[in-house]
């Protein structure tokens, strides 16, 4: 059974931690976001109604205006999927890239 992040009985934490999984997946690409951006941009630009990416821990179903970020991994105990506004996805993609980025030319990461 899945539990979607826009129900209200689950904790922030829950809600984003199939997020947080589609971010560290980008980190472990060097944190190029382009590929994902493009997927996203395809379908907010009407050029497809439905795009699909997958990472090292999820798999992420664009389409507007909701995109479905699913936990490949998975169990009873684990949100599996979060259902997020694309357009949302989207800047949170573009803000952690630039925090991102932020912390290492500090040297914080």
């Amino acid at each position: 059974m899945s539990k979607l992040c826009l129900n209200v009985q689950f904790s922030f934490f829950d809600m984003v931690t199939p997020i947080n999984l589609l971010l560290l997946d980008i980190q472990s690409i060097g944190a190029n976001i382009s590929s994902w951006i493009e997927l996203i941009n395809r379908v907010l630009g009407g050029d497809s109604d439905y795009e699909e990416g997958t990472g090292n821990s999820i798999t992420f179903e664009v389409s507007k205006p909701f995109t479905k970020v699913i936990n490949n991994f998975a169990n009873e105990d684990i949100i599996e999927e979060c259902i997020i506004e694309t357009t949302e996805l989207k800047e949170i993609i573009i803000l952690w890239e630039l925090e991102f980025n932020y912390r290492r030319k500090k040297g914080e990461l």
